[in-house]
């Protein structure tokens, strides 16, 4: 009884073995055509695309209207961060303008390196001022 088995079974091992595995059999890599190519090179990000603004966020020390500055409170030294005529102020969520920030109220927003190398605001947003703890 082991025989009548054994040789329908090994001649089934057999033929699966010797399939054609490049026309999409059991493990053979599957053409998917131009959608999978063109999805990996858009996948690939350029060499040079790197970030180019980021977030800050603090306690507002002072706001310099004629130099178009804001200046947040830091540990050691306090860092100023340039206003353009670009940059989007928003307080409580609503637009608002430079000099509705308040010294000692949470400022947060993003940034972005100029061509000089200092920080310029792109956004910043004007929060009440932190409960004390």
């Amino acid at each position: 009884m082991n025989r009548r088995l054994l040789i329908p079974l090994l001649s089934l091992v057999l033929s699966t073995s010797f399939a054609d595995v490049t026309k999409g059999g059991f493990g053979a890599e599957r053409d998917l055509g131009t959608r999978a190519e063109a999805s990996k090179e858009t996948s690939k990000k350029p060499a040079d695309s790197k970030r180019t603004s980021y977030p800050f966020h603090g306690t507002l020390a002072a706001i310099d209207s004629a130099g178009s500055s804001i200046t947040l409170e830091g540990k050691k030294k306090n860092r100023v961060i340039a206003v353009t005529p670009e940059t989007r102020v928003f307080r409580n969520g609503a637009k608002a303008k430079l000099g509705d920030g308040v010294a000692g109220e949470r400022v947060t927003g993003t940034v972005r390196r100029n061509a000089a190398g200092q920080e310029e605001a792109i956004t910043v947003r004007f929060a009440p001022k932190a409960p004390s703890k």
